[in-house]
């Protein structure tokens, strides 16, 4: 993610590739408006890390879910879920992470979108551009199954 998000219950729009030189070659999913499709069929694992910050509250639960669609977005079935939280108010750094795979077998109607869920007043799913606070690896494993 290139930029904080704070909102809660919505699709995760602030997504960037690497663009420091050293993976500016990565390629495989294509994004739109938060939703990435794939360019080819294959077995693909996500590896997802999620760094949250809660500066003004103490948010005990907040997280980021993992969606796959099969219909091109027509529904969306729950892949992956992360959550973590601080009872502590202000300035709390939180980390969480989520791993799942996608066999895609038509590379015209898969769909994954990441969804912030319960998010209080001044938590943020935390995000930089020289930085991977929040990212994920897509790695395709073998052909679709």
């Amino acid at each position: 993610m290139n930029a904080h998000d704070s909102s809660s219950g919505s699709t995760i729009t602030v997504w960037e590739r690497p663009d420091d030189g050293y993976n500016g070659y990565v390629n495989g999913l294509s994004v739109s408006n938060g939703v990435f499709s794939f360019t080819k069929t294959g077995l693909y694992k996500f590896d997802v890390s999620v760094q949250a910050q809660n500066t003004s509250s103490g948010d005990t639960s907040f997280g980021v879910a993992a969606y796959v669609s099969v219909n091109s977005g027509g529904a969306y079935d729950s892949a992956a879920i992360c959550y973590n939280g601080s009872a502590d108010s202000g300035d709390g750094n939180n980390g969480a992470s989520m791993q799942f795979m996608v066999n895609v077998t038509d590379i015209s109607t898969f769909r994954v979108k990441f969804i912030t869920d319960s998010l209080s007043s001044g938590t943020y799913i935390s995000g930089d551009s020289t930085r991977n606070w929040t990212c994920f690896s897509c790695i395709k494993l073998a052909p679709a199954q």
